[in-house]
């Protein structure tokens, strides 16, 4: 697992940023935690920041913004 603080703003592939804050995109309004990986679908789970109702799920080798302040 990444610290944003030590490696800065920036892409970063998913599996590295679990339990982190991040963008799908540099520019994105939306702010996700990464949650986990769910076997039973092959992808990661990120939770909306505001709406814990709200997930995504990604493949594994996504790129993810991380590092920004919100």
């Amino acid at each position: 697992m990444i610290n944003a603080d030590e490696k800065g703003e920036g892409l970063y592939n998913v599996a590295d940023c679990k339990g982190q804050y991040v963008k799908r995109k540099q520019n994105a309004k939306r702010v996700y935690l990464v949650e986990c990986y769910r076997h039973d679908l092959k992808r990661w789970q990120l939770v909306a920041f505001d709406d814990v109702n709200q997930c995504v799920y990604v493949k594994p080798g996504t790129q993810v913004w991380v590092g920004f302040d919100f």
